[in-house]
């Protein structure tokens, strides 16, 4: 028997549900084509589910979805003609502040043409932008009817003609709504009306991008092997998530962990709850992530920790939070006593600690909640090397394995290919595997809302 390109994970997922069927992920068909593989196999599980103004839930099916994403792959092959024999796949860079549901469809889109997607943060400047599209030679942009990308775009094409000489300047279009993909006349509506290109596992199909809280934003690529690798990940995880929906009304689609519930949709058959298609989309607060996530029946939220801080004094929110199966937050700290005392209320507390560069780090998601919240087990399918800091802390470094290939490689344990992290984590007095992160060996805090900062710069910026 011939070995798998990309070892099978454990069968977990989707053990009970009558409507997904979880699909190869061992390399044999890429992310591109999972869409039309559930469009044939698990049609009428939902992929996404909003509520309506009139407080109505609404699905989108795989059947629906794989349709419009059908309908983006052509959109993006008008917006750049290209065939296979042409060579280098075209780059298209996604720059909106979109909603969630047109957002993620349009990135499958994008992949599913045989074309890299690329989400860019409309919170950058537009010297970062610039920047950007000048270092992964993006070929096309569409860009967010709102003002504010259409000025961040045009500004950052002047920087792009002024200060790279050398650079190609990318075509520009309007980012698709809804109503673009979704609508009955969206063509093609048969996958044969648009073959697949034939593409290795080790080409791109997304490119993300870093925080840039210390430097330029530095883009990372996702090859086709690395989206299986994470659409694996919940596969070592305690947890059936097949058919449980997942809050991500507070995660832009341009953040990693947006991205990865869109992979994890696809890989798992988690259902992915999101606002109500708008253009232009309201920004969420935690009054309405609230609202929405409790109004579409979810099982799980993830946000920041300031939204759990706040959603904490209010008891009526506290009193439903006790009722999901996990409150997920990441990205920076929660205050323990805000943390103890949700504990102490029922709340199910789950700590989601992952990187863009290395993926998925604690284990997805734990059978139950641990009354020492702080700390994470590690999920299985990495491998975790930790270095003593000498002071009581480690470093935690990602070595690449058979099964787990980080983005981006920038140290080497006993010879092997590695990620350093620079996160300092300390272990459990008394329970081994369990670790708490405690900061950083760089110059960087993490905040509450999820955002970095580099000590250093702001300094710098209060002395000027």
């Amino acid at each position: 028997m011939a070995r798998l390109t990309i070892p099978s994970p454990p069968q977990t997922q989707g053990l009970s549900s009558k409507t997904f069927c979880p699909p190869p992920l061992d390399g044999s068909i890429l992310f591109g084509q999972i869409f039309e593989w559930h469009e044939q196999h698990s049609p009428h599980h939902r992929l996404f589910i909003y509520a309506d103004d009139t407080g109505r839930i609404q699905d989108i099916t795989w059947s629906d979805a794989a349709r419009a994403i059908r309908a983006g792959a052509q959109l993006a092959r008008e917006c750049v003609p290209w065939k296979q024999e042409m060579g280098k796949a075209p780059i298209i860079g996604i720059l909106a502040a979109s909603d969630s549901i047109p957002y993620a469809t349009m990135v499958m889109g994008i992949v599913r043409a045989g074309y890299v997607a690329f989400v860019i943060s409309v919170r950058n400047s537009p010297a970062a932008v610039a920047h950007l599209l000048n270092n992964v030679g993006v070929n096309h942009v569409l860009v967010g009817r709102e003002q504010a990308s259409q000025d961040l775009i045009q500004e950052a094409i002047v920087m792009l003609r002024s200060q790279y000489s050398n650079a190609g300047i990318p075509s520009v279009s309007a980012m698709p709504v809804y109503e673009d993909l979704y609508s009955p006349l969206s063509v093609p509506s048969l996958a044969d009306e648009l073959p697949c290109s034939l593409l290795s596992l080790d080409a791109p199909a997304l490119i993300l991008h870093s925080s840039g809280s210390t430097a330029f934003p530095k883009p990372i690529i996702y090859t086709n092997r690395r989206v299986l690798e994470l659409g694996t990940t919940p596969y070592y995880g305690e947890l059936d998530i097949t058919g449980l929906i997942f809050s991500t009304h507070m995660m832009p689609m341009f953040h990693g962990m947006g991205i990865m519930h869109v992979i994890l949709g696809a890989s798992c058959g988690a259902t992915v709850a999101a606002f109500a298609p708008k253009s232009p989309p309201a920004a969420p607060t935690a009054e309405t992530v609230f609202q929405g996530a409790k109004a579409c029946g979810c099982d799980i939220i993830i946000v920041t920790p300031a939204f759990v801080e706040s959603w904490s004094r209010n008891p009526e929110y506290v009193t439903w939070l006790a009722t999901l199966k996990f409150l997920w937050f990441g990205g920076g700290p929660l205050n323990k006593e805000v943390g103890d005392f949700l504990h102490s209320q029922g709340v199910s507390l789950c700590i989601g600690y992952g990187l863009t560069e290395a993926g998925c780090i604690s284990l997805f998601i734990p059978a139950r909640s641990h009354p020492d919240w702080e700390y994470i087990p590690f999920n299985p399918a990495i491998t975790a090397h930790m270095l003593p800091q000498g002071d009581g802390t480690f470093e935690l470094i990602v070595v690449a394995s058979e099964r787990d290939h980080p983005c981006l490689i920038n140290t080497q344990v006993d010879g092997v290919d590695a990620y350093s992290t620079s996160d300092r984590l300390v272990p459990h007095p008394s329970l081994p595997g369990y670790w708490k992160i405690v900061g950083r060996t760089d110059d960087q805090i993490m905040h509450s809302t999820g955002e970095k900062a580099s000590i250093v710069c702001v300094s710098n910026a209060l002395i000027n």
